[in-house]
């Protein structure tokens, strides 16, 4: 959030490019990341040399990092922000009513400045949308030549609602799949009473072909740094990790477009643009429907059958395990552009697969297996990732080439935090006064 504004400030007002080129040179270029303090510092002295500022944070409740200090907590920061008088600047969120940000908003803002929606305020949009979705919407078209239907789902689904929008679109979708009217009637009559009720239902309804994929789309999205372009989630499903080949081409699903129908209601399809070497590029990325859909997964409510698969641990070490799949893969003598080129979740693979692992290597045997064979026997994989990305040099761009200054496995494998991998590389008689890094 603070990268965001800084660079959005001097975008609108000139005079701060200054201050941006003089917080870059003191890291070394921006070979080195800038500390949160010293992003805080510049943030406020770019706002303390423009006029007014408004800055719109949507969705307070979904960060995790609202407590602590103005350095750490977003709900300090904002108030540390609002503080100086010397500052003339706006806030604008929006949010949840969690109670600790209840509690900090009140002591920001005066009652008049508050507003709360309530459900039966927004009942009429949810009307309009579940008509226009019944009426209009391709899925339900069926049922067109009959209006006396089409009023019978708009009527019981807005009895249910209770201002929940994303309830009723999971419903709406859920509806889509009833053929006749007897089906139809008997979901109407059964409808889920909570969110809780309908993820679970969703999940327990994907087919049995499907698990696997879905299970997997569901943990990347849940745990993984960012969406994953469309291409990056098809390459994630098509890895074997159990198989002899941890890849094959052949395997990816010939419209990518498709891979929602593994986990429908759960995850969409957005549209997406991206720098790709010194380029734009359009395309699109797979998310979670909702924020609930990650609360969900990741709260003690969902069902035992799925629990396991969504425990931090459980889910870092299966994505870390694809990426290592996936890079071993590349255990051949390519090039970088090739390869990113030809394989999409190479350079996701090589920049996350280490902070996946740091959680669950040493608890999990097939994890280790994996990174041991990246660091310690597939040279032409591990000089293939880390020509990808250099995570001690994460600002140095594209920069890196082949076998040139390669660090050891013992300093990836320390810089990562990878406890278990150290030992066994110590083990080897591994050279701990080599020059890396």
């Amino acid at each position: 959030m603070l990268r965001s504004l800084i660079i959005q400030l001097p975008c609108k007002f000139e005079d701060n490019w200054k201050q941006l080129d003089s917080l870059i040179s003191s890291y070394e270029g921006g070979r080195r990341q800038p500390t949160r303090e010293s992003l805080c510092e510049i943030l406020l002295n770019m706002i303390e040399q423009v006029k007014e500022v408004w800055i719109v944070l949507d969705a307070l409740d979904e960060c995790r990092t609202r407590m602590g200090s103005p350095t750490e907590g977003l709900l300090s920061w904002m108030k540390d922000l609002l503080a100086s008088e010397q500052r003339n600047v706006h806030l604008l969120v929006t949010s949840r009513p969690e109670q600790d940000i209840k509690s900090e908003v009140s002591e920001l803002a005066h009652n008049d400045n508050i507003v709360t929606l309530q459900s039966d305020l927004i009942a009429d949009d949810i009307s309009a949308y579940v008509h226009t979705r019944v009426r209009r919407g391709n899925g339900l078209k069926r049922w067109r030549s009959q209006p006396e239907v089409q009023d019978e789902i708009e009527t019981r689904l807005m009895k249910q609602a209770d201002g929940m929008f994303r309830w009723a679109a999971c419903q709406l979708d859920a509806l889509e799949s009833c053929l006749e009217y007897r089906s139809l009637q008997k979901a109407l009559v059964s409808l889920p009473s909570t969110l809780d009720e309908t993820y679970s239902r969703i999940l327990h309804a994907i087919p049995s072909e499907y698990k696997r994929n879905a299970i997997r789309i569901l943990q990347f999205l849940t745990y993984s740094e960012r969406p994953l372009r469309i291409e990056e989630a098809v390459d994630a499903i098509t890895v074997d990790t159990e198989g002899s080949q941890y890849f094959d081409p052949r395997y990816r699903m010939p419209d990518p477009r498709e891979i929602t129908c593994f986990c429908s209601s759960l995850v969409v399809l957005a549209p997406t643009t991206r720098d790709s070497y010194n380029k734009k590029e359009e395309g699109m990325k797979l998310q979670l429907a909702h924020f609930s859909v990650k609360e969900y997964l990741t709260s003690g409510r969902i069902d035992k059958d799925f629990a396991h698969n969504f425990q931090e641990v459980a889910a870092k070490a299966s994505i870390a395990a694809v990426c290592l799949a996936y890079l071993l893969h590349l255990d051949q003598n390519i090039g970088i552009a090739k390869i990113r080129e030809t394989f999409p979740l190479a350079q996701y693979s090589a920049r996350y697969w280490m902070g996946h692992a740091a959680m669950a290597e040493g608890k999990d045997g097939k994890l280790q297996g994996f990174i041991e064979k990246l660091l310690c026997h597939h040279r032409n994989s591990y000089w293939n990732c880390y020509s990808l990305y250099r995570p001690d040099q994460p600002c140095r761009g594209q920069t890196f080439k082949g076998q040139e200054n390669t660090a050891s496995a013992l300093y990836y494998a320390s810089f990562g935090g990878l406890v278990s991998m150290v030992k066994y590389i110590l083990g080897q008689d591994a050279n701990i006064n080599a020059q890396s890094g």
